[in-house]
């Protein structure tokens, strides 16, 4: 059974994750969580500071070690700073324009996301009460296409 997994970035991240062909990057200390991401997991997108909910969902389709700098931090300091790379193919997104207004909140996931917990895990049900607000919101939710 997939499992679903909420990730959490900053807007300009997640601008770039989709600029660059829909990839996240986890830091090497996140690597064990990594290594359990499998292609069909399903992803919660949340977005920080200053829009501050999910955006969208996603369900992963491959893994990669990355090479090259790919975020502005690490194109700043020309070094690898998220090794650990899980490809996505979004299942429903809000443009861009409608991420502080509609976006969904979630009080359980604003604490998560207050104690920095910027990839892990979501219960099954939490991932049921989620995907059920998201839909009204975004329209399909993880794993529904």
């Amino acid at each position: 059974m997939p499992k679903t997994w909420l990730a959490v970035g900053s807007p300009k991240n997640w601008q770039r994750a989709f600029e660059s062909g829909n990839l996240w990057g986890l830091k090497e200390p996140q690597r064990n969580l990594w290594e359990t991401v499998e292609k069909g997991d399903r992803l919660f997108l949340y977005a920080s500071t200053p829009v501050q909910g999910i955006i969208g969902t996603a369900t992963v389709i491959n893994k990669l070690i990355q090479t090259t700098p790919l975020w502005e931090e690490e194109v700043q300091q020309n070094k690898i700073i998220y090794p650990c790379l899980i490809e996505f193919q979004v299942d429903s997104l809000l443009s861009q324009a409608e991420w502080k207004s509609e976006k969904l909140v979630h009080d359980v996931v604003k604490k998560r996301v207050k104690f920095r917990q910027t990839f892990q895990i979501v219960e099954e049900s939490l991932a049921a009460e989620l995907s059920t607000a998201l839909s009204k919101v975004v329209g399909s939710a993880p794993g529904e296409k």
